[in-house]
Formats: C-alpha cells, structure tokens, sequence
C-alpha cells in the first residue's frame, strides 16, 4: 500500500469511526421506592460533529410522552467555535422565552467578549456584555458590564474577576469582586491537584474582613485513565462540612470519548475555565442518591427520525451564486439558512438555492426531509 493510498484509507476509516454519537441522556428520579422518569436531553450535531443543537424533553406521567421544554442552538465560525448560542424555553409548541449569547474573538481564536441579549418585544435586546483580557494565552480578567437602555455601565450586579496560574498552567484561583460604587473582594475558587494535574478538590470562598471562609467545596476522585469516578459537594454547616451530594460515574474504559461526537466538547474556550472536565472514556452512568442518568449512543434523537449525513451533499462550497442540495432516497421538504448570528436569511424548498445576494462567511443549512428527519451542514459563501 503506497503512502497516498494509506493516507486515503485512514481518513476514511476516520470519518467513518467519527459518525458514532451521544444521542442522548435520560434522566430519573428515585421516589422513595421506585426510579420515576425525569427528563431527557437529545443531542445533534454537524457533519464534522460539532454540537448544534440540545433539546431538553420532561416526562409526562400523565400523557406518558416526553414534553419539549428547552432548546439550545449553536452556531460555529469557520474555526469552529461558538459564535452564537440561543436558548429558548417552550410552553407547549410556543417559545416562552428566548436568550443569545454572541461571543467575539480575537485573531489568536480566543474570547473577548460575550454578549447576553433578550428577546423583547419583537427585538433582540442588550442585558449583559463581559469583556476579557488575556496574557500569555491565558484568561487573565474578566468584567461584566450592564446594559441601561443606552450604554454599558458599572451596576449592580457587575463583577471584576482576576484568574492566577500555577506554573504549569493549571488555574490556581480566580478572585471574584462586587460593584459597590468601587470594587469590593467577595468571593474566590481555589484548585487543588494531584501530581497528574488533575483537580481534586475545588472550593468556593468568602471574605470575610481579612479571612477567606470556605464556604462549599468539591472533591474527586479519578481512575487511571483519569476519568472522575466519584465527585462530593459539601456545605459548610456552621464549621462542620456536609456532604450534600455524591454523583458516580461508570464509563467503557475500551473506548474514548473523543471517538464519539458528544457535547462536553469546549466550544468556545471558557466551557472549562472553572469546570472541571471529567470525562476521558465512554460515559455510561451518572448517578446520586435520588437521580441517575444513563447515556444514549447511535439512537433516533429526541424521537425525530433522522437520516444519514453521508446520504446529504451541499455543493459547491465555497459558493458564488449558487448551491445545491442532494438527498440519497430520499425528498427535500424545507432548506433554512442562518448566519452565524443564529438570524434565518434564506428559506427554499427546492435542491438548487440562489446565494449571490448573501454576505461572504460561513452559513449554517437545516436541512429537514419529507419524513420530518433534518441534519444541519455549513456552508461557505464567498
């Protein structure tokens, strides 16, 4: 086998292997005799897997069907990283409320602002920007800003944060102050590791006068793959820690989760900050005293037939004027297309779109069938 032809096999049998996904989590909870369904999140992705979309359904007892109740839509810019993040809550089939966050980044690909807006009255509105600043790489501060009807100010619910690093890069503590017409120390979360660079506990401070006063904190406890088997939260209960909840984790230590599309991907370099990503192998379990949550691989998503991605073609791309779309067995019902702020510009029923009045960038194309089946593929206009 020559070096091309080996090249060519690997990539495909890549491609191939990446099309495996987490379709889904299911959520119960323990009565007090039996495990009662909860709520269910199904998950979608892109052609190059990246998260584009989350559906949090809660179970009816009474109906015995699963109500849609959230839904989180994702954007991604040619590096893919999240661009626009748009949350909506449902009441039965109406939006009750909906939310963006616009992220912006610099040329290194880094965050440096995030931009919180509400949907009022027809319109997007400004609530909350934060701004960042970065050395060396690494997120350094962070002040959160609100919006008055005209400009961004200093209120009260504005905080300064300032991160320090350990000199491995881990982060050390991250100090968080107040707006009072002047910043006050109120909080601060420090890290501690193992000699794996693994975070084995983390906590939540006050200040108090001249003291920092531990006021929650989280311990783990990992397997040699560094997956996080058990993480205990505890309170502090007048000097006296109390465990507040204990979640423990079962994974299929043969396989990796960066050989399945999932959402605990970091999509925009902040998912992790101050998480901690405990994840290395295939998640099975999530479970606690009262709830348990099992993952779901390679199934229909959120009851929504869905049709292989392998079986859509967009072409050509990048595109001038216009661009086509294929559908193996199967008919074209409805072709939306958005840009990367999440606002819908196109709208076709047929295989053959006319792009030319389209802004050059990076577009994303929901792609429903006749079935009710759709996937989502990007397109790049130029």
């Amino acid at each position: 086998m020559n070096k091309i032809t080996f090249l060519l096999f690997t990539l495909c049998a890549t491609t191939f292997f990446s099309q495996d996904k987490l379709t889904s989590s299911v959520s119960e909870f323990f009565d007090g005799s039996i495990w009662v369904l909860s709520d269910k999140v199904a998950f979608m992705y892109d052609e190059i897997n990246n998260l584009t979309e989350e559906t949090t359904l809660n179970w009816s007892g009474a109906t015995s069907q699963w109500v849609k109740s959230e839904v989180g839509t994702y954007t991604y810019n040619e590096g893919n990283k999240v661009v626009v993040q748009l949350y909506q809550e449902f009441n039965g089939a109406t939006v009750a409320m909906q939310n963006r966050t616009t992220n912006t980044y610099n040329l290194e690909g880094d965050v440096t602002q995030t931009l919180e807006q509400n949907y009022l009255n027809s319109d997007w509105v400004n609530d909350e920007k934060i701004v960042l600043e970065y050395a060396n790489g690494n997120i350094v501060s962070g002040i959160s800003y609100e919006w008055d009807g005209s400009t961004w100010i200093l209120g009260e619910n504005s905080v300064k944060i300032t991160i320090n690093y350990n000199t491995n890069g881990t982060l050390d503590a991250a100090v968080i102050e107040s707006w009072q017409e002047g910043w006050v120390t109120a909080v601060r979360l420090v890290n501690s590791y193992d000699a794996q660079n693994r975070v084995i506990l983390s906590s939540s401070e006050s200040f108090e006068g001249a003291t920092w006063l531990v006021d929650e904190k989280e311990e783990y406890s990992y397997d040699a793959n560094g997956n996080a088997l058990t993480i205990k939260r505890f309170y502090n209960d007048n000097g006296t820690f109390t465990l507040e909840s204990e979640e423990i984790n079962t994974f299929d230590t043969s396989q990796l989760m960066a050989d399945f599309a999932h959402p605990f991907k970091d999509k925009n370099g902040l998912d992790y900050l101050f998480d901690v990503n405990v994840i290395v192998n295939k998640i099975l379990t999530t479970t606690s005293l009262d709830r348990r949550t099992t993952y779901n691989y390679g199934e229909s998503t959120a009851s929504i037939p869905s049709f292989n991605l392998a079986a859509i073609k967009v072409y050509p791309t990048p595109a001038t004027d216009v661009i086509n779309v294929s559908i193996k067995n199967g008919t074209i019902h409805k072709i939306d297309v958005f840009n990367l702020l999440g606002k819908k510009v196109l709208t076709s029923t047929e295989s053959k779109i006319n792009v030319e009045n389209l802004a050059k960038g990076v577009y994303l194309l929901k792609i429903q069938s006749e079935d009710a089946g759709f996937v989502t593929k990007r397109m790049v206009k130029r």
